[in-house]
């Protein structure tokens, strides 16, 4: 139940970006403006979330994570209400900054409490009981901005928010015990700057590309500065003994594996989540509720998928299953690359429900695969710095897909034609095949204590 209680914090974090996927073409009507320019909705509450998140782990860990959860859940209430009472983009913007902050600390805090309170024999049930109010999120999100949207009007996408809020407040105040963590030590105050700095300087070149917002040399400068910080950064993350990004973790292979795979798989979803609606209700003609629709079916896929995990895992293993899965989801994400406006529905639901589910058994398998090795004294530097690659990963496949766009496009991003997505979609659908090498060169018995300690268990539910 605990589990369940803060899942509540991802749902609503994942179901507002894809929301605002969907409303994005309204919004740029009404706005005046071009979507693609409107994508800094997304990235700016993306990356803003991503400066934050490194500090989430040591702050719940001074202050307990009950507390400091409930602190940013609150904050995101807060800034949902700004957001639904907005006159303006600026106004509108301002406001996803400060939900973005709350964010970024409210998920990393969410995945530690989960793992403080889960025994190690059933993380897999708890990550998935964590986890599917988190992949239905997503899906339900384009379908309420819809129904939002065609009968109401985008303020609301964010108003919904406030009696979610509220009852996941009333979940973690009666299931979630209080705890106290590890004391983290002294605060790492120069790898916090140079980690908001290095993911600043990214994030702002990535979103920058295409838009013509800064210069040639501008955009030169940012690169060799972000990368010159970067470099920076992971060698401060290296040499201290305490870091607040343990890079170290990435020796351990399975963590490794999970993290960089599943970055890739993630980027795929990210590029997904803004151009399928985008292609839908541009090029289609679809309204934003039919558009939102698609995606409701991948959720049912996914919710499939949680389930059909415990059963894959014990049967094929962590290794296999993470491989064969995740090859299996990147080739059915370049399925809309093919997509005409003749294209039948039922076929374009059906294949959106496949990939949901093929991409959230090999998620199920990966983020438990991803702790099976750490100490559990740094679950919550692991699931930070977890966080922290996955909301990079999805901000970056945002922005991968508007570049894409843009240079598929007549170099405007405004004369956009089915045609415009075809290599977009072929281009997600290969970054996600390269994370299979990294889960193929696990060793063949990778997980295989959770998977002995999970068996029984499945044996009693199926």
């Amino acid at each position: 139940m605990v589990g369940f209680s803060v899942s509540i914090a991802l749902f609503m974090h994942l179901a507002d970006t894809a929301a605002m996927a969907t409303a994005l073409p309204i919004l740029a009507e009404e706005l005046d403006s071009n979507p693609l320019k409107l994508k800094l909705l997304l990235t700016s509450y993306l990356f803003i979330s991503a400066i934050f998140i490194p500090v989430s782990g040591w702050v719940a860990d001074r202050w307990g994570a009950r507390r400091i959860y409930i602190a940013a859940l609150l904050l995101f209430l807060f800034s949902s209400s700004l957001c639904a009472f907005s006159n303006s983009f600026e106004q509108l913007l301002a406001a996803r900054v400060l939900q973005g902050v709350a964010a970024g600390i409210m998920v990393p805090v969410s995945r530690i409490i989960v793992l403080a309170c889960a025994e190690r024999a059933d993380l897999v049930r708890a990550l998935n009981w964590y986890a599917i109010p988190a992949i239905v999120g997503p899906m339900i999100g384009p379908t309420v901005a819809g129904l939002m949207l065609e009968y109401a009007s985008w303020r609301w996408i964010f108003a919904i928010n406030i009696p979610i809020g509220i009852a996941g407040l009333l979940l973690v105040i009666f299931f979630v015990p209080v705890f106290r963590l590890p004391n983290p030590g002294d605060f790492d105050f120069s790898g916090a700057l140079l980690a908001a700095l290095s993911i600043l300087g990214i994030m702002i070149l990535a979103d920058s590309l295409g838009l013509s917002i800064l210069s040639g040399y501008q955009l030169g400068f940012l690169a060799i500065a972000s990368t010159f910080i970067t470099m920076i950064a992971i060698h401060h993350f290296r040499k201290i003994a305490n870091p607040m990004l343990p890079l170290s973790l990435f020796k351990v292979s399975t963590y490794r594996a999970s993290v960089v795979g599943g970055g890739l798989l993630i980027l795929g979803m990210g590029a997904t989540t803004f151009m399928l609606p985008l292609m839908l209700q541009t090029v289609f003609g679809w309204s934003a509720l039919s558009s939102g629709l698609v995606l409701l079916w991948g959720a049912f896929g996914a919710i499939l998928g949680r389930f059909a995990s415990l059963i894959a895992i014990k049967k094929l293993g962590f290794r296999k299953l993470t491989a064969i899965f995740a090859g299996i989801s990147a080739i059915t994400a370049t399925f809309p690359a093919f997509y005409q406006i003749t294209t039948p529905v039922f076929l374009i639901f059906g294949l959106t429900m496949l990939n949901g589910l093929l991409r959230t058994t090999h998620f199920a398998a990966a983020n438990a695969l991803a702790f099976a090795e750490v100490a559990e004294v740094d679950n919550s530097r692991a699931s930070t710095l977890m966080t922290v690659t996955k909301l990079l990963a999805q901000s970056l496949g945002i922005s991968f897909a508007a570049l894409m766009v843009f240079l598929s496009s007549d170099g405007s991003g405004s004369a956009i034609t089915v045609d415009t997505f075809f290599l977009p979609f072929l281009a997600i659908g290969f970054l996600g095949l390269m994370a299979v090498p990294s889960y193929l060169f696990l060793p063949r018995n990778a997980g295989s204590e959770m998977r002995m300690l999970n068996t029984t268990e499945i044996d009693r539910n199926v």
